[in-house]
């Protein structure tokens, strides 16, 4: 069946095809004025899936994301930190990016705000010479009223513009209220260099101009999914609607907006004041946990709001954990034996396989996709298993992978942590331990393995001699 996405837009799945043969892309990216924290990422993590299935499904994606490097918070943040704008924003930025490398997300096209401004100051002047917007004290506000249909993205009622003293004059929206927006600020002395020139006036965007005038300019007047977090639906997505529309004309702006559901900490929304607002690095503390952290949000279905508890991580860890450890079995596979019935495999592939396609094209049910990667896993730890079933049971698991993006890079850390060698001291416990057992001194053999299992390497005697391990967990 064909690829069916909620729309935020009609408040049900639509089948999906692009207007034209590129998907035309677009995800509301970061501002940067701190480092992102798990509830962003997480975001940008379902936005990463759908384009991976969206390729995986033989369709070429053209991905545009925002870097909003100026706004209220930047220069606040800016003067804080005695940097000048730029400066401050690229370290951000750059902290952003490596976020995005360490959990395997697809690199997108990044446009910066502060390089895009003759956009907007185009798209503004269109509004003004439409009459849907209009200068006041040296701004320039959008006047909503004159906006037919404003609001039906987030399922508001029309209401006519409130009055001028209720515009807002900040990017940072609190309230769910219907009022005029700012399109232009007008230069103020607390604003210090963040200034351009414009007919009407020097002064800088309004935030959400911005996004508008970069989609047109970089995608066009139409585009075909816009992802975001749910949060962003109103105000920020609604008014991109209305200065988008009302520069071209042309309905719908974007055919399929795509929303990621909340993501909350112990049962509470992420707040500085509540101090529950984590980074990645907060609960990541290694590239491989970095990982499992992906796995945690990509395993769960997008629209759903997630939980972030403290047993969140250990949970997504050992799930990852044993993918990792049947990946790395099948492909180190040195069995020659027949004895596992091929045909029976080959339909449990072929099964699993339909249901990963069945549930991906259904509004990315990627609960039900990691369902089916595990029936393949269950293959991988059979004791007995031929080179040939290996393989098959490998080829699905690669073509999985390429959707939830985490075993290829994953597997390679995996490997360099649990065959990490041992320290000086690690080795010689493990000789004290080995000279115990020679004389059969079980007690004190046993008080050593024990201390190396804390550590996190695991001592295990076989036919051919002791072996050990580290947990790839324990640094």
């Amino acid at each position: 069946m064909p690829l069916r996405l909620h729309n935020t837009a009609s408040g049900k799945k639509e089948a999906f095809h692009s207007l034209g043969g590129e998907v035309k892309m677009y995800t509301c990216g970061p501002t940067v004025y701190n480092v992102a924290h798990i509830g962003n990422l997480s975001s940008f993590l379902a936005a990463d899936v759908l384009r991976r299935w969206l390729i995986a499904s033989g369709k070429d994606v053209r991905h545009v994301m925002n870097i909003t490097d100026v706004d209220d918070k930047t220069i606040k943040g800016a003067a804080a930190a005695g940097l000048p704008l730029a400066e401050f924003t690229a370290r951000y930025e750059a902290l952003f990016r490596a976020d995005l490398e360490r959990l395997n997300v697809l690199e997108p096209i990044f446009v910066h705000a502060t390089k895009n401004i003759e956009a907007m100051i185009a798209d503004i002047q269109a509004l003004l010479k439409k009459g849907m917007a209009y200068e006041k004290d040296g701004s320039v506000y959008f006047a909503i009223a004159r906006f037919p249909g404003y609001g039906a993205l987030a399922g508001l009622e029309k209401r006519k513009a409130a009055p001028a003293k209720h515009r807002v004059d900040t990017d940072d929206y609190d309230k769910d209220a219907v009022e005029d927006f700012v399109l232009w600020k007008g230069w103020k002395e607390e604003d210090g260099g963040a200034v351009w020139e414009a007919p009407f006036g020097k002064g800088r965007p309004g935030w959400h101009i911005e996004c508008s005038a970069m989609i047109r300019r970089h995608l066009g007047d139409q585009i075909d999914i816009h992802t975001g977090a749910a949060d962003l639906v109103f105000p920020h997505h609604t008014n991109e609607i209305a200065q988008a529309e009302g520069v071209s004309g042309k309905h719908p702006f974007v055919r399929f907006w795509f929303h990621r559901g909340f993501l909350n900490v112990e049962n509470e929304k992420m707040a500085k004041r509540v101090g529950n607002v984590f980074a990645l690095a907060d609960v990541a503390t290694s590239d491989l946990e970095a990982l499992a952290f992906r796995w945690l949000i990509v395993s769960s279905h997008y629209r759903t709001p997630l939980n972030f508890t403290a047993d969140s991580m250990p949970a997504a860890k050992a799930a990852f954990g044993r993918l990792l450890a049947a990946a790395d079995r099948l492909e180190t596979w040195e069995t020659k034996s027949a004895t596992a019935d091929s045909a029976q495999v080959a339909s449990t592939i072929d099964a699993a396989r339909a249901t990963f396609t069945m549930a991906m094209d259904d509004d990315l049910n990627t609960p039900a996709a990691a369902a089916a990667i595990f029936e393949a896993v269950k293959l991988a730890e059979r004791p007995e298993l031929s080179k040939g079933d290996a393989l098959l049971v490998s080829e699905f698991l690669e073509e999985a992978d390429a959707v939830f993006g985490i075993l290829a890079v994953g597997l390679s850390l995996w490997r360099v942590a649990i065959k990490r060698p041992l320290s000086a001291d690690e080795a010689a416990t493990l000789d004290k331990l080995e000279e115990a057992r020679a004389v059969k001194n079980f007690e004190e053999a046993d008080a050593l393995r024990t201390g190396l299992l804390k550590q996190g390497i695991e001592v295990r005697n076989t036919p051919e001699g002791t072996v050990w391990k580290r947990d790839p967990w324990m640094e």
